[in-house]
C-alpha cells in the first residue's frame, strides 16, 4: 500500500513527468506499481487533469529508457552483477538459470509478452543484455511490448474511472493470460520448427 502512495503522489506532484519517472523505476527492477501507476493516469485523464497523448508519451519513454538501462547493465556489467544486486529481490543463481534458459528459447515473446507477467518485466532486458542480443531487435521488440502493456493499462484507468484501484486484481489475471498465451505460441513455434525439420 505505502508503495501505491508513493506511485500516486509522485504522479499527482510531478504529472506527465512523475509518471516516466515510475515507468523508469519499474523497467529495472525497482520496486514500483506501474500497473496501478498507469491506472491512477488513466483515471486522471478520465477527470480531465491529464491528456491522453502526453500520459502515453510519458509513460511509453519511461518504461522504454528503463528497459534500456536495464539492457545496457546486463550487456556491460553481466551475470556476476545481476546475481550480487538481485539476491536482495530474491534472485537465486538456481532461478536465474532458470530465467536464462526460457529467455533464450523464447527471447522475442518474452520481450513482447513477458511485460504483462510481474517479475519477468524487468528480468527480460537483463537477461537481453546478459545474453548479447544485438541493440536493434532488442530496441524494437522492447518497444512494441512496453507500449502494448502501457497502452493495455492507461486504458483500463480511463475505462474504470474512478473504479482504477480494481486494476491490481485484474493485472494477475491479465498476467496469467500473456503468460498462456505466450506458452501457447511458444509451444506452437516448436511444434512447427519440428514438423520442418522432419520433412527435411
Amino acid at each position: 500500500m505505502e508503495y501505491q502512495e508513493t506511485a500516486l503522489n509522485l504522479i499527482i506532484t510531478l504529472g506527465y513527468l512523475g509518471l516516466g519517472l515510475g515507468m523508469a523505476l519499474e523497467f529495472t527492477g525497482i520496486p514500483f506499481p506501474g500497473e496501478v501507476a498507469l491506472a491512477f493516469a488513466g483515471f486522471m485523464i478520465w477527470k480531465g487533469f491529464m491528456e491522453i497523448l502526453p500520459a502515453w508519451g510519458a509513460a511509453l519513454a519511461g518504461s522504454w529508457a528503463g528497459s534500456f538501462i536495464a539492457y545496457m547493465i546486463g550487456a556491460r556489467l553481466g551475470k556476476p552483477f545481476i546475481l550480487r544486486y538481485g539476491r536482495y529481490g530474491g534472485l537465486t543463481p538456481e532461478r536465474m538459470q532458470l530465467a536464462e534458459n526460457w529467455f533464450a528459447a523464447r527471447r522475442a515473446l518474452v520481450l513482447l509478452l513477458g511485460r504483462f507477467i510481474s517479475g519477468v518485466r524487468p528480468m527480460s532486458s537483463y537477461l537481453a543484455g546478459i545474453a548479447g542480443m544485438p541493440v536493434a531487435p532488442f530496441v524494437v521488440l522492447s518497444f512494441l511490448g512496453t507500449a502494448l502493456w502501457c497502452s493495455t493499462f492507461l486504458y483500463l484507468g480511463l475505462l474504470l474511472g474512478a473504479n482504477y484501484h480494481k486494476v491490481p486484481g485484474l493485472a494477475g489475471w491479465i498476467g496469467v493470460l500473456f503468460l498462456g498465451l505466450s506458452l501457447g505460441l511458444a509451444g506452437y513455434f516448436w511444434l512447427r520448427r519440428r514438423r520442418f525439420k522432419s520433412t527435411d
